[in-house]
């Protein structure tokens, strides 16, 4: 059976009715021409670095089956939230990113993770002096030394130290006897200029931060290694501005997770960057007067935080409601559908869909099903 998303290359699934619905459906082939892509990108900032410049985030996928591929491609350095961690380190990683703020028990939880995972290299980070000394007490109990980044508040307002007391905390963290300052992280979740150069304008405003932070630690003799920014939308413009901006010598890398299968809600922002890896397959379950037909397809199944599905595979359906389990949509132009007929969604913020699922389907270049990959860190 073929479905056919406005923009992207037909998708091929064979054997349908094996798969139960709604179910989440992986396409293998986009998701290596995403990596393909992200390479692209990043390459045409900084030619021939590879992935050298990339964190990658693993709250989308969610898989230690994607994260191996990236492996297998050269992806080594992984951004991750506090509850997807022990997955990760099981894994394997080598170079771990901790990009949320620890509280006391959850800081003592890491750093026995830690000592468990000694070949892994765990970085965290802190934004203030309360996180500070948590760390601190929490190294003296377990008997280790934190590296830690400084979190600064770029524009987002969510987390991170602001510009003005950046300074002292990083002088703080660089002579402290528990920690080894690592570098600088700010994240510009915030960004979602709806052109090229609406992004570039607040990556300016952002990564202004970032850079005089940095300055302000080259002026008091403050070696900063390593500066980790950027989300999916920002991660090319942030990316050029740091490269042009801060020494050769400085790792600068960038951390978006959404890319890996891309979603409707970005690729307004940014049509085409990468491909529409993941669909979630439906079923129409009834069909009422005139044009309206509803799915098997409640916000149970997908992330509903950024309002209703917008893209089908029948191009003429829009949504008129929807609840726990059901959709309900009208088809305004094209073939009608039937009671059992199958439609294919687009996420509209995939991140919170993938978390809904305990496993998904993999589908290879010529539509077959292949494996059932678990959703391994589902619930984190």
């Amino acid at each position: 059976m073929e479905f056919i998303i406005q923009g992207q290359r037909t998708y091929g699934v064979h054997s349908i009715e094996r798969i139960p619905t709604p179910g989440l459906l992986v396409f293998e082939d986009r998701v290596r021409e995403n990596f393909q892509r992200m390479r692209e990108f990043l390459e045409s900032v900084s030619p021939g670095s590879g992935f050298h410049h990339l964190c990658a985030h693993v709250k989308t996928h969610k898989s230690i089956h994607i994260m191996n591929q990236m492996r297998m491609v050269g992806i080594h350095s992984l951004k991750t939230t506090l509850n997807e961690l022990p997955w990760v380190l099981r894994s394997g990683c080598r170079d771990v990113f901790l990009a949320y703020p620890l509280l006391e028990k959850d800081a003592r939880w890491v750093a026995d993770a830690c000592r468990q995972y000694p070949e892994s290299r765990v970085s965290v980070h802190a934004g203030s002096r309360v996180h500070m000394e948590i760390l601190r007490r929490v190294a003296q109990e377990r008997n280790i030394r934190w590296r830690v980044f400084l979190d600064l508040d770029v524009g987002m307002h969510r987390t991170g130290a602001s510009p003005e007391t950046a300074s002292s905390l990083i002088r703080e963290l660089e002579q402290g006897s528990m920690f080894d300052f690592m570098g600088l992280h700010g994240y510009d979740g915030h960004n979602h200029g709806p052109t090229e150069s609406a992004r570039t304008r607040q990556s300016r405003r952002s990564m202004k931060v970032l850079i005089q932070v940095f300055h302000e630690c080259a002026a008091a003799g403050i070696p900063v290694r390593r500066v980790i920014a950027a989300g999916s939308p920002s991660f090319l413009t942030d990316l050029r501005l740091l490269k042009r901006d801060l020494p050769s010598e400085v790792h600068v890398q960038v951390s978006p997770g959404t890319w890996v299968y891309w979603d409707s809600g970005y690729d307004t922002l940014w049509p085409g960057a990468f491909c529409l890896a993941a669909l979630i397959l439906a079923r129409v379950i009834d069909k009422g007067p005139g044009s309206r037909v509803t799915l098997n397809l409640g916000h149970k199944r997908w992330g509903a935080d950024q309002g209703p599905l917008e893209r089908f595979s029948h191009p003429g359906m829009r949504v008129v409601s929807f609840n726990e389990e059901h959709m309900v949509t009208v088809l305004e132009k094209g073939p009608g559908l039937q009671v059992g007929d199958y439609v294919c969604a687009v996420p509209r913020h995939i991140c919170p869909t993938v978390n809904l699922y305990e496993r998904a389907w993999l589908i290879d270049e010529q539509g077959r099903i292949g494996r059932v990959m678990p959703v391994d860190a589902r619930n984190r």
